[in-house]
């Protein structure tokens, strides 16, 4: 065996078991298994892949026998085990991008993708309030109901402002920013999709619906979405467990509720893809030090999907009806159970945390119009001031 270096340009076809990669003159690796081409993309001079030319693998387009140094891993220590045939191509696409799209390009399309200053319109059913596990809550978000009455702060937890919330939609605006930034240039390099919208310029809108998919994709014909999740990494490695059921009933009706209201506006969706990723890499020097940790969990439409977003959201419309003749839902949890899911979580308090906050269930005081004098005086001190420390604290 001979060992050589593919750094520069050259026409030569590498097999690497069931994928193969092909060198182009322009610059570019493309990967394709036997049976269908797929394409990745990566600059030659980035990726270096060194081969062995070896008598007994499959001959190329030049002549040269060749095999990789191992099933899907180059001899810089790079793991392509991305293009192994079993992977799903969201998972491969994504991976792929960060591969061959350098920091500096990604980070400055993710960058100018992130907006996170659109907000939902009310009185609409919006898809990620359908899993709600509180019907108050529900009802509450479905009126536009801030954390406190007339005060809007999104990153906010029991009813006042929350480093963690703060820190937590940072890491979702941020991942789905650089997912997209990474879909757009793989996209761009491989022809192998067409991006058709991304979020937050893509709005399905209906007279009773919204959504705001993250990204919607042509591929193969078909139509489909992908909803994109950066969970913590505490809650990843219980969805890595293979806790699939947890990932679905968290994420389903979101899902389903795009697809749906995509499918009410005429566009022929035909699945959704759950693309959940966490920012903390594996350990260097371990099995999965180098791997990017990613689960990705296709969704096909059925029709009976239809009626599952439809009583969902018949459920929350008429849950609205009744908070209008003065009987709203109930809290999911009692007031001493403030500290358990979904109250422990929630924008909303179920408890008075500290002197003066308004909690869930004081209704009229969100529904009460905002007088100019209490506009003037800026937001509610019970939504911005700390609590006082306590006299032991030093």
């Amino acid at each position: 065996m001979v060992r050589g270096s593919l750094d520069r340009a050259t026409s030569l076809q590498v097999r690497l078991r069931s994928v193969a990669i092909l060198i182009h003159d322009q610059g570019l690796i493309k990967a394709s298994r036997f049976t269908q081409w797929v394409t990745i993309a990566a600059r030659v001079k980035a990726v270096g892949i060194a081969v062995v030319i070896n008598s007994n693998a499959p001959v190329t387009s030049t002549g040269m026998r060749c095999t990789v140094m191992s099933d899907y891993t180059d001899s810089g220590g790079r793991d392509w085990s991305v293009f192994s045939p079993e992977v799903s191509w969201v998972k491969r696409a994504f991976e792929s991008a960060l591969l061959v799209v350098d920091n500096g390009e990604l980070v400055k399309a993710a960058g100018m993708h992130v907006q996170p200053d659109y907000e939902g319109s009310p009185r609409k059913i919006h898809p990620s309030n359908l899993a709600q596990d509180c019907q108050l809550a529900q009802v509450k978000q479905f009126r536009g109901h801030g954390p406190q009455p007339h005060v809007d702060w999104s990153s906010s937890r029991n009813g006042k402002p929350n480093a963690n919330s703060n820190i937590t939609f940072a890491r979702g605006f941020l991942g789905e920013g650089l997912v997209v930034a990474a879909f757009k240039r793989y996209a761009e390099l491989t022809q192998e999709f067409e991006i058709l919208g991304c979020a937050p310029e893509l709005v399905f809108e209906t007279d009773q619906d919204e959504a705001h998919p993250d990204l919607m994709v042509l591929r193969n014909g078909e139509i489909e979405l992908i909803q994109i999740k950066t969970p913590s990494v505490f809650a990843f490695e219980r969805y890595d467990k293979g806790e699939d059921s947890m990932v679905m009933q968290r994420y389903r009706p979101q899902m389903v509720g795009e697809m749906y209201i995509g499918r009410k506006m005429g566009i022929e969706i035909v699945r959704s893809y759950l693309l959940m990723f966490t920012w903390e890499g594996g350990r260097p020097g371990t099995e999965s030090g180098d791997k990017v940790r990613s689960i990705v969990i296709p969704l096909e439409w059925e029709e009976a999907m239809t009626g599952y977003v439809e009583n969902l959201a018949n459920e929350i419309l008429e849950a609205d009806r009744q908070a209008t003749l003065g009987k709203w839902p109930k809290p999911a949890n009692r007031e001493d159970e403030f500290n358990k899911w979904p109250c422990s979580y929630c924008k909303y308090a179920r408890t008075r945390k500290h002197e003066g906050q308004v909690i869930c269930t004081e209704n009229a005081k969100w529904e009460t119009p905002e007088s100019e004098s209490d506009r003037l005086k800026g937001l509610s001190s019970a939504a911005t001031t700390p609590p006082v420390p306590s006299s032991g604290s030093s």
